[in-house]
């Protein structure tokens, strides 16, 4: 893509001060990050900022703010998807256990369900009692999942 056709992103960031957090001022995405109409296409605007002042694509743009809206190139880094994976853990925004709305037991259910197995209650029985998959159940008692 042509640089300058990403230059238009700036008009739509409210710029401050450089340690200050530079919010995306156009559309956003359901889960609040700015987008914007480059070339035809729909780009994420932090992403198109990172480019632009790196000139490198990032393989996955990484806010150090937490704040989706946020434009700062300072508050931009490139990382993977494992290091976005434990952003994401140590910011409390995790879909682990209960917060997974797939889920459909609690961390209650997980802790009887490893009980029962400790009464010497068989894999096959509990998962019956709890109306569960068998192998989801060897799982949480080995602690494969709902760790």
């Amino acid at each position: 893509m042509k640089r300058n056709s990403f230059n238009n992103v700036w008009t739509k960031i409210k710029i401050g001060e450089k340690d200050e957090c530079w919010p995306f001022m156009g559309s956003l995405t359901k889960d609040g990050y700015g987008q914007i109409g480059v070339n035809g296409k729909v780009l994420l605007a932090h992403r198109v900022v990172f480019e632009l002042v790196n000139l490198s694509r990032p393989n996955i743009c990484r806010h150090v703010c937490d704040n989706p809206k946020c434009c700062n190139p300072q508050h931009l880094i490139n990382g993977t998807v494992k290091d976005n994976a434990q952003d994401m853990v140590k910011r409390g925004r995790s879909t682990k256990g209960e917060k997974n709305p797939m889920s459909k037991i609690t961390q209650v259910t997980v802790n009887k369900i490893r009980a029962r197995k400790k009464e010497g209650v068989s894999t096959r029985k509990i998962a019956e009692e709890f109306a569960l998959k068998t192998h989801h159940v060897y799982k949480i008692i080995n602690f494969m999942i709902w760790k």
